[in-house]
């Protein structure tokens, strides 16, 4: 639940519990619009003090993100997702660079939008030569989505093979932020490469 800029989660089942409190504004963009649907990306909270209690109280900086779609996954244009965000103390990195036969690249550094260069799983290059350094990945999932996927029941008979082949590369890196003139920021960073099949 959002209350303002404060979001709580529980799941009692697994005796866990959440709070998120907002340091920087939302986020919000359409990412993909056609006369069959849309996906709309809310990031509710691009930065915050998260504190999460699962049995012990962990504390430390978070994220929260919802995106919307209208229309199936196995209809949107895409070939290749870059997603990623770096949280520090100081400064925040998001980025969305949705590749194929239709092309979207959204990259806000501290809720402002910038253009980017370059986005791969080990570097960014933004405006005015600064760039983010994604360094020590740490695997948080790989593999094809069907196999996280299986437990929903009856989901193999609804979604198409081409979904449940998309190839998931997630990881969690030390991310460092050099811009000319100013001292490096470091911090960290979730990222990931989504691959479609042809």
């Amino acid at each position: 639940m959002v209350h303002g800029d404060l979001l709580e989660w529980r799941c009692a089942p697994l005796k866990l519990r959440g709070a998120w409190r907002a340091i920087d504004e939302p986020l919000r963009a359409t990412v993909y619009e056609s006369a069959a649907g849309r996906v709309e990306w809310r990031c509710f909270q691009p930065r915050a003090r998260a504190e999460i209690d699962a049995g012990e109280d962990i504390h430390g900086l978070g994220y929260a993100e919802c995106l919307m779609l209208s229309l199936p996954p196995w209809r949107m244009p895409i070939r290749e997702l870059h997603w990623g965000r770096f949280l520090s103390e100081t400064d925040t990195v998001v980025w969305i660079d949705w590749r194929g036969e239709y092309s979207r690249q959204l990259v806000f550094w501290n809720g402002l939008p910038v253009m980017s260069s370059a986005i791969s799983d080990s570097e960014l290059v933004l405006q005015d030569e600064t760039t983010l350094s994604l360094r020590g990945k740490a695997s948080l999932r790989e593999g094809q989505l069907g196999g996280a996927l299986a437990r929903i029941p009856g989901l193999g008979r609804l979604a198409p093979t081409r979904v449940l082949r998309v190839e998931e590369h997630k990881w969690r890196s030390r991310g460092v932020l050099r811009r000319p003139g100013s001292p490096e920021v470091s911090g960290w960073a979730i990222h990931e490469v989504v691959i479609w099949p042809c």
